[in-house]
């Protein structure tokens, strides 16, 4: 069996991202009142306000341990059925949050997550992976980093390892091509169509 902690997959993650500026103030500022409003909302019992933050997208995914769950509705009934009262619920605080921009519609969202409740308080470490849609920054891809329990493998580990893998390589091929056209043409390059969204280079 596979012993993986899970610091490897954020240490991997550093060393994708390692060279790449901080977000700007003003969309770093936008993605955390999205996480903001998130924590808000989970702590008043609304988890359909809670799901604003995610892309309501059928490609929209969510790990938790050794269960993937696609698609906006999906992750919104999981939600409901799981958390279906407020002791469940408890109070969710958000902390240790880095962002880091992949390029000017997608950036990488680090922290730690604690729910207090009255039974326990679970805790532990999430990735987020953001698009900037029309709508604004919403939430493609959410990995709730696990605690290993005895006699559990690394699985859950390599499967969110495969799952931001999955979910990065368009994101990190796009930006490679936008930034190879901005080096060719400055100027065409300043406005690209990427299907129906326009993508600006700062």
């Amino acid at each position: 069996m596979l012993n993986i902690r899970p610091s490897l997959i954020v240490f991997s993650l550093g060393m994708i991202f390692t060279g790449v500026a901080l977000a700007a103030p003003d969309e770093s500022a936008a993605i955390r009142a999205v996480i903001d409003n998130q924590a808000a909302a989970w702590n008043r019992g609304d988890i359909d306000a809670f799901m604003i933050g995610y892309a309501p997208s059928s490609a929209t995914t969510f790990v938790a341990g050794d269960e993937v769950t696609h698609g906006w509705q999906t992750v919104h009934d999981r939600y409901a059925k799981k958390y279906d009262s407020r002791d469940k619920m408890g109070t969710l605080t958000f902390s240790d949050l880095t962002i880091t921009p992949l390029c000017d519609d997608t950036a990488i969202v680090l922290g730690s997550w604690r729910l207090e409740r009255k039974s326990d308080e679970p805790h532990g470490k999430f990735t987020l992976l953001f698009r900037k849609l029309p709508e604004g920054w919403r939430i493609v891809l959410e990995i709730i980093h696990l605690r290993f329990h005895r006699g559990r493998s690394g699985f859950d580990y390599l499967l969110a390892a495969q799952a931001v893998r999955r979910a990065l390589a368009g994101v990190r091929l796009q930006c490679r091509q936008l930034r190879q056209q901005l080096l060719v043409n400055p100027i065409e390059a300043a406005v690209t169509e990427d299907g129906n969204n326009v993508v600006r280079l700062q």
